[in-house]
């Protein structure tokens, strides 16, 4: 029979993975200030917004978003790592920022199908960026967890923050 050693919260053979951690938070940061620079309110009281269009946009995030979700799940199961999601997350969030950006180049349906393009891969960065919890309790040991997760809980609180408080004394 075999035996299986399960070791006790304070053993030496479990360490939290820090450096692992403070990527993901630092990341976090970076993204959640990718969100906060494609603020798409403005665009939502100009001529072209009507409200069928608004619940596209709405519907569009947010089913990306939670199809994302389920397969980053699935993902990371077989996958049996978090760390390739979270770089697919990181893509989509880049791609979706060069949607926004492209939109203020084009006019008419252009516009409309690239803000959709937009909301579309934004929320499938939501989707999979949901993984950095999943990866943050992998890395660190029960001891370590708590803080592990305030730092990285901490960071795009921050980052939202700083992105909104730049775009104002930018724009003043």
């Amino acid at each position: 029979m075999d035996s299986h050693i399960i070791p006790s919260i304070n053993s030496p053979i479990l360490k939290t993975n820090w450096k692992s951690i403070y990527i993901v938070a630092i990341v976090a940061f970076i993204t959640s200030l990718e969100y906060a620079a494609t603020n798409d309110w403005n665009y939502f009281f100009g001529p072209f917004c009507y409200n069928y269009f608004l619940w596209y946009f709405t519907y569009c995030w947010g089913l990306s978003g939670g199809i994302s979700t389920i397969l980053a799940g699935w993902l990371c199961n077989r996958w049996k790592d978090t760390r390739q999601v979270l770089i697919i997350s990181k893509l989509s969030i880049l791609l979706s920022t060069l949607f926004f950006l492209a939109a203020e180049l084009v006019k008419g349906f252009a516009f409309n199908a690239f803000f959709l393009c937009y909301k579309f891969f934004m929320g499938i960065a939501s989707g999979g960026g949901s993984m950095s919890r999943t990866h943050v309790a992998m890395a660190s040991t029960e001891k370590d967890r708590d803080k592990a997760i305030a730092i990285t809980s901490l960071l795009p609180a921050v980052g939202l923050l700083v992105g909104f408080g730049k775009k104002k004394f930018l724009l003043k």
